[in-house]
């Protein structure tokens, strides 16, 4: 399953890096991997929101349809549904991570790690304990923008917090 999700991991950056426009590319790295939200995104780069949100949009069609036959024929069927969905939410403001294994887990064990009890984190993200005790649960969706003030504060990537970067395996 690991590596299943690696693959799709390296063809979505393949795609991000080959097949989007060099504003689209920008668009995705601020909003989707560093969190910015979308008035953020367009004031760093002199856009209007809606130019921000058209891109994103567009990114994530051009994602989605150059991977889902790929999904089909590189991935076992127990992952394919898994994959299309996760490339489906591609192009919306939140994606369903609650699907993927292991990121409430994750969450958790990056907490533990840090020594923080979820209102020390509550108290530092501005998120209710309540919320960070869902996502930990990995009983709702999480919002780009929580994904990406989550890596922030643990000082990761988010592909990391969504897939694993194997450090946590290893302690």
């Amino acid at each position: 399953m690991r590596q299943n999700k690696a693959l799709l991991q390296k063809l979505v950056r393949r795609v991000i890096r080959n097949e989007l426009s060099e504003q689209d590319r920008l668009l995705v790295r601020l909003h989707w991997y560093q969190g910015k939200s979308k008035e953020e995104t367009a004031e760093l780069i002199g856009v209007d929101r809606s130019t921000v949100h058209r891109g994103l949009e567009r990114a994530g069609k051009i994602i989605y349809d150059s991977l889902k036959y790929a999904v089909d024929y590189h991935f076992d069927a127990s992952f394919q549904e898994e994959a299309k969905q996760t490339l489906r939410n591609a192009g919306q403001s939140t994606f369903a991570l609650d699907g993927l294994d292991g990121i409430g887990e994750r969450l958790y064990w990056l907490r533990r790690q840090k020594r923080m009890s979820l209102q020390e984190l509550a108290k530092t993200t501005g998120f209710s304990p309540e919320r960070l005790q869902s996502l930990e649960a990995n009983g709702r969706e999480m919002m780009m923008t929580e994904l990406g003030l989550l890596c922030e504060v643990f000082g990761i990537s988010a592909t990391d917090l969504i897939f694993g970067s194997g450090k946590e395996r290893a302690h």
